[in-house]
């Protein structure tokens, strides 16, 4: 027996036990009594063609009767096929008169098996087909499959263009398997044929099976056209089935995830709890349904117990995070204050269903785990774009934050503009904080590339063509600024500026101080250091942790409201030239922002400070002013220009020590040439805050973060230091560089490849235990 024999029985009768199953809870079913009829057939068909293949008897019938059972099976099985197609495809009058034709033929089919079996001697072999009973038994029972599999065939393929996707997938890999196994009954009866009339051994003893023809049609044709018909006749029940467990498991996850919840509001209101269904325990945790009754029925008790507590959320501190408030409140019911009887919303869903409302449940539920933990504080260093993006990721994963800022007021690099990539608004959307930054931010989503020369080099998508739903938008970082800030305080975080980092006390079962320079303690249960390239907080995790490193080049970034170029909307144009690289765009109020990359030394912070827009005209224009562009005239109408270093940090070993971590610039500076360090920032932001709601401890809670994080903000800087090598090359490189970038274009530039652009991050998913 065959490998392919052995699966084809294997599978026929699994069908059947499945198919047994819903036809005892819809016997009115026609299509289904008549799928179930092919199956049984082919499945009860399988023990007796395998014992007349072997010459044996089988419940004490002699190998050709077995034969005849076999084969009188199969074409009851091809007649109960064609039904199905007949009874799933036409109107019922028409369908049972058609399958009366084929009852007719069917008839005359089993007629002439009958009398050809009747009339073989009993030596003979079952498929020994130069003896012409046998032949004769074989050609009537192929002729007969493959009239009703061709018809099944074209039946299947019909009836597929007007069924939906799971279907008529199913019936498309049906239809294949039909006509493999027509090619291959369409092989066996000319191969009878040829033995019989010119006795040339393409059919003998051996059957046409035996045959080198006949084994490869068994081979290529027959047995894969039996296993394909039969995967796809229970492809759509698989998949549905799949798609059930999916849910299944949807399901049992967020009932472990609401135990937090549960068990608080249960603890208070045990008489909320829904009476159970009587079931055998063993079974009930087994069955698809058993989890899903248990599901429902916590997420039910929930609610239910949200609002026999709500009039006492109703006195809470409403500067308190919900968590906090739901503490408060049960605290309030067991020491059995009086509170007004009328309930009040808690914890609405965003938006509709179910399932909108049981992650609203669960984020409540997560918030409560959290300080279980006994994780509550964390002390934000840093207010630029990680601090409040990290604050309101903490806030959402349950943990409170303040965020200490050194400036005074607004912010550093006032003067600066920088895009948002796709993958930064995916984290922004993540915590629900990006329709704020959209709306303050334009697209420009279009790159066009020139040479110094004035030759245009090509065009290309800002994200490869494949920006998602998002796409990259251009904005002032004061202005970014300003949003995060603003929508931070909306959602009570609390942000203390003035505040300069000076030293640290650690503590690591307690947690740690903060000391500033103004003398100011301030205490926490972990600190976060988003407090940029220059951190502070990264010396202090790491006194030998490497310096910034200087990129050789100072970056401009001006503005001109009369620039002498026509408005370039929505794009960029991209100038590598002779000397330097150079970029601008229009925003929606027709002013150019336009940047421009300085080979220089080193500028120190008071240079920086003092040094007037006319000198950083002069020395824009000195490095632009051979290029056959219009980049010199945008510098010499500008009325700002803002200028910094160029700084990156290739690698820092250590990103955290005891309850302290660095993220974003703090951790891992890119240079500016590849346009995604506030995207990586708010990156680094939510998922830290993911790592610290699912994991209890914060050392665990760092690992795991370090572990998704450090291969891709690391091959980031490498990315972007390699742009600055094509940004501003030697003089022999030039033209080397212009052509290599034409051909490079038609795949997108490098910082917008999938791998940036389309990061996505799941705040739903559950953050798995970092390796040790």
């Amino acid at each position: 027996m065959t490998p392919l024999v052995l699966a084809y029985g294997i599978a026929s009768a699994a069908l059947l036990l499945w198919l047994a199953g819903r036809l005892t809870r819809n016997p009115g079913n026609a299509a289904l009594r008549s799928v179930t009829a092919l199956v049984a057939c082919l499945a009860v068909a399988f023990p007796f063609g395998a014992a007349a293949d072997k010459g044996a008897h089988a419940l004490g019938l002699p190998p050709m009767i077995s034969r005849l059972i076999q084969h009188g099976l199969l074409l009851v099985g091809v007649y109960s096929l064609v039904c199905f197609f007949l009874f799933s495809a036409r109107e019922r009058a028409v369908a049972r008169r058609r399958a009366g034709w084929y009852a007719a033929l069917l008839v005359v089919a089993e007629g002439v098996l009958l009398v050809a079996a009747l009339a073989t001697p009993a030596s003979v072999r079952t498929n020994d087909q130069s003896v012409p009973s046998v032949a004769v038994f074989f050609i009537a029972a192929d002729v007969f499959m493959a009239l009703g599999f061709a018809t099944a065939a074209v039946w299947a393929w019909q009836y597929a263009r007007e069924a939906g996707a799971r279907l008529a997938r199913g019936l498309r890999i049906a239809a294949v398997g039909l006509v493999a196994i027509v090619l291959a009954n369409c092989v066996f009866v000319p191969a009878i044929v040829l033995g019989l009339i010119f006795r040339v051994g393409v059919a003998d003893r051996a059957g046409s099976a035996g045959t080198v023809v006949g084994a490869l049609a068994v081979t290529v044709l027959l047995m894969p056209g039996v296993l394909l018909f039969l995967a796809g006749v229970s492809y759509p029940a698989v998949m549905t089935r799949l798609s059930a467990v999916r849910i299944w498991w949807r399901h049992r996850r967020g009932y472990r995830q609401l135990a937090p919840l549960w068990t608080v509001l249960h603890s208070q209101f045990p008489d909320d709890a829904l009476d159970r269904v009587p079931a055998a325990p063993w079974r009930d945790a087994l069955r698809l349904r058993g989890t899903h009754r248990r599901y429902y029925r916590r997420v039910v008790e929930c609610r239910d117990g949200l609002v026999r507590i709500s009039p006492y959320l109703a006195r809470t501190d409403t500067a308190a995070d919900l968590p906090s408030r739901l503490q408060q409140a049960l605290a309030a019911h067991a020491a059995g204050e009086t509170v007004p009887a009328k309930a009040v919303p808690v914890a609405l869903p965003e938006g509709d269903g179910l399932d909108a409302d049981v992650r609203e449940l669960v984020r409540l539920a997560r918030g409560l785990e959290t300080r279980g933990a006994g994780m509550t504080k964390a002390l934000i260093i840093g207010g630029g774009i990680a601090g409040p993006v990290t604050a309101m990721a903490l806030q959402k994963a349950g943990i409170d934050s303040v965020v200490y800022e050194a400036h005074r007021t607004g912010a550093d690099d006032v003067g600066a503009f920088m895009t948002i990539m796709n993958n930064g608004f995916d984290a922004l959307h993540a915590i629900d904080a990006d329709k704020p930054v959209l709306q303050a931010s334009f697209p420009a989503d279009r790159a066009f590339f020139w040479s110094g020369s004035g030759k245009k080099l090509g065009e290309a998508p800002i994200g490869g063509g494949t920006a998602g739903s998002y796409g990259p938008h251009t904005i002032k970082r004061s202005e970014l600024y300003r949003v995060l800030h603003d929508e931070a305080d909306r959602r009570g975080i609390k942000v203390e500026h003035g505040t300069r980092l000076d030293d640290v006390e650690t503590d690591f079962e307690h947690g740690v101080a903060a000391i500033f320079e103004d003398g100011s303690r301030h205490e926490g249960d972990l600190l976060i250091g988003a407090d940029g390239i220059h951190s502070a907080t990264r010396v202090l995790i790491d006194p030998k942790a490497p310096e910034p490193r200087y990129t050789g080049t100072v970056v401009l970034c001006g503005y001109a409201r009369h620039a002498p170029v026509e408005p370039l909307p929505g794009g960029y144009r991209m100038i590598y030239g002779k000397r330097v690289f150079f970029a601008y765009t229009t925003a929606p109020d027709g002013e150019t922002w336009w940047f421009v990359n300085i080979p220089r030394p080193e500028v120190s912070k008071a240079e920086l400070a003092s040094t007037s827009l006319e000198e950083w005209q002069r020395q824009a224009i000195a490095v632009l002013r051979r290029d056959r562009s219009p980049a010199a005239a945008i510098v010499a109408a500008s009325e700002q220009i803002r200028a910094n270093n160029g700084y990156d940090i290739a690698s820092a070993p250590r990103w955290h020590a005891g309850p302290m971590i660095v993220i974003g610039d703090a951790a891992h500076a890119a240079a500016p040439n590849a346009g995604h360090g506030a995207s990586m920032a708010m990156e680094d932001a939510v998922v830290l805050a993911k790592c610290l709601r699912d994991l209890r401890e914060p050392a665990a809670a760092f690992r795991a973060y370090e572990q998704l994080r450090r291969e891709r903000v690391e091959r980031l800087v490498a990315t972007s230091a390699k742009m600055g090598g094509t940004a501003t090359p030697g003089p022999f490189k030039r033209l080397i560089r212009d052509l290599a970038i034409s051909k490079r274009l038609k795949g997108g530039p490098r910082n917008t490849a999938a791998w940036l652009t389309q990061h996505h991050i799941d705040w739903e998913e559950p953050v798995p235990h970092p390796a040790a």
